[in-house]
């Protein structure tokens, strides 16, 4: 049922952010990749995103199947933390990672009308997808972003979200 698999996730999110701390510290390790993409997570809520970013990175790393995991979304997760930091570095693994999550979600046939919203309007992704902020970046760059919300909002035009 679905109560059985809510409470035993919901008490590995609570012992993460318990466990935290600890981690940051260098007192102990998360005890596996789905902890420190838990923790990865949270950082991104706290607004630590040069941390979230080094945690979900490493636990896409030993771990490649959390990226597909779209019921949590952590592509979308370090995307929002990666484009909020703002380097052109950053940007470029935002843009893979959100493209990534597009392409994920849109394959995966998820009602686009729950996720298009999040996607067009996350104050995260405002230094590259507004119009002002667009032209601030290289050209490059900018012509990359672009494309992304275009395509972005051609599959919400086509699926009605």
């Amino acid at each position: 049922t679905w109560l059985s698999t809510f409470v035993p996730e919901t008490e590995r999110w609570l012992a993460a952010v318990q466990q935290l701390p600890a981690v940051l510290a260098g007192d102990t390790e998360p005890e596996d990749a789905a902890e420190r993409a838990r923790m990865g997570a949270i950082l991104v809520d706290q607004g630590r995103d040069r941390e979230a970013v080094d945690f979900l990175t490493r636990a896409f790393a030993d771990d490649p199947l959390l990226e597909q995991d779209l019921d949590v979304g952590y592509l979308y997760t370090v995307a929002r933390a990666a484009a909020r930091l703002g380097t052109a570095a950053d940007r470029e693994r935002a843009r893979a990672w959100m493209a990534a999550y597009v392409d994920a979600v849109l394959g995966a046939s998820l009602p686009i009308a729950v996720h298009a919203p999040m996607w067009l309007h996350d104050p995260a992704f405002a230094g590259v997808r507004d119009e002002a902020a667009l032209g601030k970046l290289p050209a490059e760059e900018r012509v990359a972003w672009r494309a992304l919300w275009v395509c972005v909002r051609e599959a919400v035009e086509s699926l009605g979200g």
